[in-house]
């Protein structure tokens, strides 16, 4: 398709998958927060929905990167944060660095890292709207409105999501929005 940008791709020579898409990435320093026009060479169901589950995370970490002030900064897990299914166990009272829990989310994509970080970073996009007291309810509840915010500013207007962890049949997405 790069080569002759008139080539067709039928559906019969993927047959295995029942979603997908190939696009063509931007060359060179693209930069940060840039919104992209990709050029889509092949898709296959791109606008039907799906549930992401835990890519999910990718939004999750997009979201509360625009938060964060310090990786470095310590943090402790609650019991409130706790939520089953895939990553490493993380506990009540756990400690570790903002870095080290993102990268728990994004490499064995933990549920439970996921709902700390909605946590945290709810908590201080409530701050920054001047609000002081505030439940953990509450500032994951916050941080999905801005995933959702920032899904509709970048483009993803397929996507919605319910949770920041993946683990909501609520959460819907599709691969072009994903791409």
């Amino acid at each position: 398709k790069l080569a002759d940008p008139n080539a067709v791709i039928s559906d019969s020579e993927f047959t295995y998958a029942t979603k997908g898409a190939v696009c063509a990435l931007p060359t060179g320093n693209t930069g940060m927060y840039e919104k992209y026009t990709f050029d889509m060479l092949y898709s296959k169901n791109g606008t039907t929905q799906a549930v992401p589950a835990s890519v999910t995370k990718v939004m999750s970490l997009v979201t509360g990167l625009d938060y964060l002030e310090n990786v470095t900064d310590t943090i402790t897990i609650k019991s409130s944060d706790s939520e089953g299914g895939s990553g490493p166990t993380l506990s009540n009272g756990d400690t570790m660095t903002m870095q080290e829990l993102m990268l728990c989310m994004a490499l064995p994509s933990s549920n439970t890292g996921a709902q700390a970080f909605a946590r945290i970073c709810g908590a201080k996009m409530l701050e920054s709207k001047g609000v002081t007291t505030y439940t953990d309810s509450e500032c994951r509840t916050e941080f999905v409105s801005k995933m959702n915010a920032k899904a509709s500013y970048i483009g993803m207007t397929n996507s919605s999501f319910a949770n920041a962890s993946g683990t909501s049949s609520s959460n819907a997405t599709t691969v072009n929005d994903l791409i």
